[in-house]
């Protein structure tokens, strides 16, 4: 054996297509990746016999390893052909049988070549020369030959017009992949032209190094047996939008961190179906290829999420289409947050509506007395006076609630306050009239002043608008006679009522809804501001009949029931049904126990 530069050359060439190959046969279940490891194979083993070839010193030797050359020889262009159309995706009419036609006429050369000393249809003639020191073989074509070299460069041929038509057709993504492949293929096949002209002596499969090298390339730094690093591009690993990326037969090729919250046990590999088994929309936003723009409730890890989706398909190779892109932008704090500002929206709509409800009476009162202090009576200045300040105090008071965020925890700046005093002053803020306050018993509740001072105001005003008896028209008359109001405070709260027509049973919840209103005159506030302020103190509210036949408001303040309240008041009747309006934080305590 002789061991010639060529050899070394060849040796080094057949040991980069293997590393090629071996790279190759990695992603062997990627579209195109069978074929690209049967052509680099079969360019290996051809280097290979070249170097045997060469390193052989007898022209039987040569011969045969020249011989053993015909086997990739008959493969490779067959392999091109078909790594071309799968990778592009242009494979669904290529069958193993089309295949095995495609390859026939050049198996019939590989056996003409051993058989090649009975009829000499593929090499007139053979011998060993002598070259620069080597023993090289020198060969004259026979005319099977040429006929199977100019059926092989069809083959070729047809391999690269693929690949410039996948690199004119496929996106940008993937064009530097294609035309790289068609430039180290390239290489060799135009290698030979030189040779048969006879203007070079290099033999051309030494040039397959260049196409190992090329699709090594692409495997390690472009990739493009896999549709990760496109979707990769578009892939920010700190994104906090759960991100999946599916290849063409919809199986999960890449996700970002994000995204495992949302796929569960699922894994590289699983099909898109059991990725998304835990969340139908986004299931069915993948099946129909259509993104999800309004959000979406989903249950994630038994949590409730909200969510639009993108549904985007990856640039095409060719006529292959490469996969899909799934972002699943998580708005659920977006959500709450759109929640957050319609409930403070509502709460700043319920803080306009209270000032202006509850300015009513304490600016009528200025203006009756401002009437009286024209007039000469300089006592009503200190009425006027108080009625300014009364005015003050809510505005002060409502913007206080419209901030205050303590679901019925005890209200910030509150004290210990005589609920009956309250009451009282609670009435000489309102226009009454002719209207009656009687007070009975003494009780203590922690609040904040003001906030118990508007209750009154509004159960005081609610009777006075409702309990008026009606003139001959059948409307409320324009004085308040005849009205009477009754508050009794007991050791655990208190009770309003008044001697008007009462509150029909059917009604009596629906009276409290902000809006509503029984007259033409209400404004539907005063009631549903009444339940606010028992909500946020955690007072126990309900609405029952008085002992006069009127209406009953039952608020229980201390440790005491409704019913403990309503019984000891004795001016709730003692067999009326009680409608509770808001059960309160307080009902289920025990009161303390004394020590001695």
């Amino acid at each position: 054996m002789q061991f010639s530069p060529t050899v070394f050359v060849a040796a080094a060439t057949a040991a980069i297509t293997a590393v090629a190959t071996g790279a190759a046969w990695r992603h062997r279940e990627a579209p195109g990746g069978t074929y690209a490891t049967v052509y680099l194979l079969t360019a290996t083993v051809w280097v290979a016999g070249v170097a045997l070839e060469v390193a052989a010193t007898t022209l039987a030797g040569k011969l045969f390893w020249l011989n053993v050359q015909y086997v990739p020889v008959v493969v490779l262009p067959v392999a091109s052909l078909a790594f071309v159309a799968t990778y592009l995706g242009y494979d669904a009419r290529l069958t193993d049988r089309r295949l095995v036609a495609l390859a026939a006429p050049i198996a019939v050369l590989a056996v003409l070549s051993w058989t090649n000393p009975i009829h000499g249809l593929v090499r007139t003639s053979a011998e060993v020369v002598a070259h620069g020191g080597d023993l090289l073989l020198a060969r004259e074509p026979g005319p099977v030959w040429w006929v199977g070299w100019l059926y092989t460069q069809v083959l070729i041929v047809g391999s690269f017009a693929g690949l410039a038509y996948g690199a004119w057709d496929s996106a940008g993504h993937f064009r530097l992949q294609v035309t790289a492949l068609f430039a180290g293929a390239a290489v060799p096949w135009l290698a030979q032209f030189p040779l048969l002209a006879g203007a070079s002596s290099i033999r051309p499969e030494l040039l397959f190094s260049v196409t190992g090298l090329v699709f090594l390339a692409a495997i390690r730094w472009t990739r493009f047996l896999e549709v990760a690093p496109v979707g990769r591009r578009r892939v920010v690993e700190g994104l906090t939008d759960p991100v999946f990326v599916f290849d063409g037969r919809d199986r999960l090729v890449e996700s970002n961190p994000a995204a495992n919250d949302w796929i569960g046990d699922a894994s590289v590999g699983d099909s898109a179906a059991a990725v998304f088994e835990e969340s139908p929309p986004i299931a069915d936003a993948y099946r129909r290829k259509e993104p999800i723009r309004d959000p979406v409730g989903l249950d994630i890890d038994g949590e409730r999420r909200y969510a639009t989706v993108l549904v985007d398909p990856l640039p095409q190779i060719g006529n292959r289409p490469v996969g899909r892109l799934v972002v699943v932008r998580d708005v659920t704090r977006l959500k709450w947050r759109e929640r957050e500002l319609s409930a403070a929206n509502e709460r700043l709509e319920t803080m306009a509506n209270a000032i202006a409800h509850d300015l009513r009476n304490p600016l009528s009162v200025a203006r009756g007395f401002h009437d009286l202090a024209r007039e000469g009576d300089e006592t009503a200045y200190d009425r006027i006076e108080d009625a300014h300040r009364r005015m003050g105090a809510i505005i002060d008071e409502t913007l206080a609630s419209a901030t205050d965020d303590t679901d019925g925890a005890v209200l910030a700046g509150s004290e210990t306050v005589s609920i009956d005093s309250i009451a009282r002053d609670a009435w000489c803020s309102i226009s009454s009239g002719d209207a009656t306050l009687s007070v009975r018993g003494e009780g203590e509740t922690e609040t904040i002043p003001g906030r118990l001072r508007g209750l009154f105001e509004n159960l005081f005003r609610n009777a006075i608008e409702h309990a008026s008896p009606d003139d001959e028209t059948g409307s409320k008359a324009a004085d308040s006679a005849g009205v009477s109001i009754t508050v009794a405070v007991t050791e655990n709260g208190f009770v309003v009522a008044d001697d008007g027509p009462g509150v029909p049973l059917a009604d009596r919840e629906q009276v409290f809804d902000r809006g509503h209103s029984g007259s033409d005159t209400g404004t539907g506030i005063g009631l549903a501001a009444v339940r606010e302020t028992a909500v946020d103190h955690g007072w126990p509210l309900a609405l029952s009949e008085g002992v006069d036949g009127g209406a009953a408001f039952v608020v229980a303040t201390g440790y005491g029931s409704i019913s403990m309240v309503a019984a000891e008041s004795r001016i709730v009747a003692p067999d009326a049904e009680i409608t509770r309006i808001s059960e309160g934080t307080d009902q289920e305590r025990e009161p303390p126990t004394e020590c001695d």
